[in-house]
C-alpha cells in the first residue's frame, strides 16, 4: 500500500501526480490506459493523456467499463473522434463490469502500461470518499500510474 504521505498527497494534490512503485522495475511505457466513464475527473487528464501519448509516440486506449452491454456512450466517441482529429493515435476498448476490477485485471494483464485517471481533489469530508479506482489501482497494481485532480477552483 501506498505510505502515508503518498496517501495525504494524493488527496490533497491539485497539479497532477505520478507514482511510481518500486516494484514497477523496467516500467517502460508502451501505451496510455485512460479509464472514462463521463464523469468531469474522468474528463479533467484526458488532454494530459492525449498530450503524453503525442510526446511519447505510444497509442492512448480510452477504456470504458459497462454494467451491461459493450458499447461506450456518446460522449466517449466524441472525444475519441475530437482525440484522432488532432492526430492523436486513440482507440477504444470496453467491457463490462466492476469498474476497479476491470481496470486492474487490464493493468496487470500486461507490462508497459500508463494508467492517467481523473479524481476528485478531496478536502474535509471528501477524503473519506475517494476510496476510488485510483486507490484501488495503487494497492492492486505495479505499474506506473499518473493521477490529475479535478482543476482547482483559484485561490485569492
Amino acid at each position: 500500500l501506498l505510505g502515508s504521505v503518498s496517501f495525504w498527497v494524493l488527496r490533497f494534490t491539485t497539479v497532477p501526480v505520478m507514482i511510481v512503485k518500486p516494484e514497477s522495475g523496467d516500467a517502460t511505457v508502451r501505451k496510455i490506459l485512460y479509464p472514462v466513464d463521463g464523469s468531469t475527473p474522468s474528463e479533467e487528464g484526458l488532454s494530459l493523456a492525449a498530450g503524453l501519448s503525442s510526446i511519447l509516440t505510444i497509442p492512448l486506449y480510452l477504456f470504458h467499463v459497462t454494467e451491461s452491454g459493450y458499447k461506450a456512450p456518446k460522449h466517449v466517441e466524441c472525444s475519441m473522434s475530437a482525440l484522432r482529429e488532432r492526430g492523436t493515435e486513440v482507440e477504444l476498448m470496453v467491457r463490462q463490469g466492476n469498474p476497479k476490477e476491470r481496470i486492474t485485471e487490464l493493468v496487470n494483464s500486461e507490462s508497459g502500461i500508463l494508467t492517467v485517471l481523473g479524481s476528485e481533489t478531496a478536502t474535509g469530508i471528501d477524503v473519506v470518499k475517494m476510496g476510488s479506482v485510483a486507490e484501488h489501482l495503487f494497492a492492486n497494481t505495479i505499474m506506473p500510474t499518473i493521477v490529475v485532480p479535478k482543476k482547482p477552483y483559484p485561490r485569492y
